[in-house]
C-alpha cells in the first residue's frame, strides 16, 4: 500500500493516527506537503524506513465544489530521505509516470524540499497580497522584479 500524505502540516499527526489501523507493516508513506518536518513526523509515527519524501510542481486551482483546474503538468520527484538510490523509488516513479503523473527519482529530495520552501516564501506573499493565483502573479508584468527583491 502507498499513502500520499497531503493534509495541512498541522493535521498530519491526527490524520496518520486516525487511520493507523488501516496501514500494514509494508505500507509506504510519501509526504507531498509543503514545508519542513512532515516526513520526520510521519517517520516518528510509522517508522523511518516506511517514509519517502515527495515534491510536486503541479499547479491547480479549486474553481468550485468538485471542480479543479490543473494548469501545469510539471514533474513530481520522489526520494529516500537518506538520499540513497532505491529500487522502490524507481518502481513508484515508473508506475506514477505510466498513469499520468510524470515522476522522477531524486537522490536530493531534502534539498528539493528546501528549494520549494524558498520558492513558496518568495511567491506566496505576492499571491496573498494581490489576491492573484500564482499563475497570475507570474503573468503580471513587473512581478519578477518584486520576487527578486
Amino acid at each position: 500500500d502507498i499513502v500520499f500524505v497531503q493534509c495541512k502540516a498541522a493535521h498530519t499527526k491526527e490524520a496518520i493516527l486516525g487511520a493507523k489501523n488501516m496501514f500494514g507493516k509494508d505500507t509506504v508513506f510519501i509526504s507531498f506537503q509543503n514545508g519542513l518536518g512532515n516526513e520526520e513526523l510521519v517517520a516518528e509515527l510509522m517508522g523511518k524506513e516506511s517514509v519517502l519524501g515527495g515534491l510536486t510542481a503541479q499547479g491547480a486551482n479549486i474553481e468550485g465544489p468538485g471542480h479543479i483546474r490543473a494548469h501545469t503538468n510539471l514533474a513530481t520527484w520522489i526520494g529516500e530521505m537518506d538520499g540513497k538510490d532505491s529500487a522502490r523509488v524507481k518502481q513508484l516513479c515508473k508506475l506514477f509516470s505510466e498513469h499520468g503523473l510524470p515522476s522522477e527519482a531524486s537522490m536530493e529530495i531534502k534539498k528539493q524540499i528546501w528549494c520549494k520552501l524558498l520558492y513558496n516564501l518568495a511567491v506566496s506573499p505576492m499571491s496573498t497580497l494581490t489576491d492573484l493565483s500564482l499563475r497570475e502573479v507570474f503573468e503580471t508584468p513587473g512581478s519578477r522584479v518584486v520576487a527578486d527583491l
